[in-house]
């Protein structure tokens, strides 16, 4: 679902730019109706999308999707998806460890609850409003509150969001009026978040090597609002050398530190890209709607 445009625009015959690296974002919408989603991509392209946002089976858990629609500072990138699932399934690890969570949106993975509360090297961790974490929840949660710069260390994080429809059990029960009126006050608060815009080459059915750009909102690669600075850049190649060590899905996404231009060849991993050409569109479908 991510934004796989070919090179050449076809109605323009002009050279579609791509970009990579880290860079300040706007969310122009999030779970938008049909009528919103129309006059930010064309009602054409809107009416592919499922915009009733329904929940959906996947792997055995039902769970909602939660679609944020971004694009760069500068707007150079077109509105691009960036979509978290969100369910009332409890996240347990492969290990069999349970996530929690508190009201100072605080997470952690332990055996139990006992053991959470009775171990020593935990004392950082509050006890206040402890919970098992929902599929989605921590990354939900953290999305929210960098976006709207929270200090959570301070009051009942998930209580003040509430207020304002933006707590995780109102989504997940389909009520998005909190999403929708947020888009219009990040705005007035200079809310730009910083993200890593990646550019990934791929395969397509076909065997042919297509672009996709898309945007990190993992919490490695997601910062809250403030201009990219060296500290942001340095955060980045370390995890970028981390991932090289784990081989991750970080190091599959062909992206530089600075927000520039996409040039294969000035990007971190550049000796892992698997072809030195793309193809050219060959469907009246829009591109970027192929996988």
């Amino acid at each position: 679902m991510f934004n796989n445009q070919n090179i050449v625009n076809t109605e323009t015959s002009s050279v579609r730019k791509f970009y990579t690296g880290l860079t300040q974002i706007k969310i122009v919408a999030i779970n938008p109706t049909l009528d919103q989603l129309s006059d930010l991509i064309g009602e054409d392209i809107a009416k592919k999308f499922d915009t009733n946002y329904s929940m959906s089976e996947f792997n055995g858990v039902d769970t909602r999707p939660i679609v944020f629609w971004v694009t760069d500072l500068d707007e150079n990138i077109s509105p691009t998806p960036v979509q978290i699932s969100i369910s009332k399934d409890d996240v347990v690890s492969r290990a069999g460890n349970a996530q929690f969570i508190n009201d100072y949106l605080q997470s952690t993975y332990s055996a139990n609850l006992d053991t959470l509360m009775n171990n020593e090297r935990m004392s950082w961790f509050s006890k206040t409003g402890i919970k098992n974490a929902r599929i989605g929840e921590v990354q939900f949660y953290d999305i929210l509150t960098k976006c709207l710069k929270m200090n959570t260390k301070e009051g009942n994080a998930i209580e003040v969001l509430r207020t304002e429809n933006l707590d995780f059990d109102s989504v997940l029960n389909g009520n998005y009026d909190g999403l929708r009126n947020l888009v219009n006050y990040l705005p007035t608060i200079d809310s730009y978040p910083i993200s890593l815009a990646a550019v990934k080459e791929a395969v397509d059915d076909e065997g042919k090597t297509r672009l996709r750009q898309k945007f990190s909102f993992y919490q490695d690669t997601f910062f809250k609002a403030d201009e990219v600075s060296n500290w942001h850049t340095n955060r980045i190649m370390e995890k970028h050398l981390d991932a090289v060590e784990r081989q991750s899905s970080l190091v599959k996404d062909y992206f530089t530190v600075d927000f520039q231009v996409y040039d294969k060849t000035k990007c971190v991993n550049y000796e892992e890209a698997p072809s030195e050409t793309m193809s050219q569109s060959s469907s009246d479908e829009p591109s970027w709607l192929r996988h």
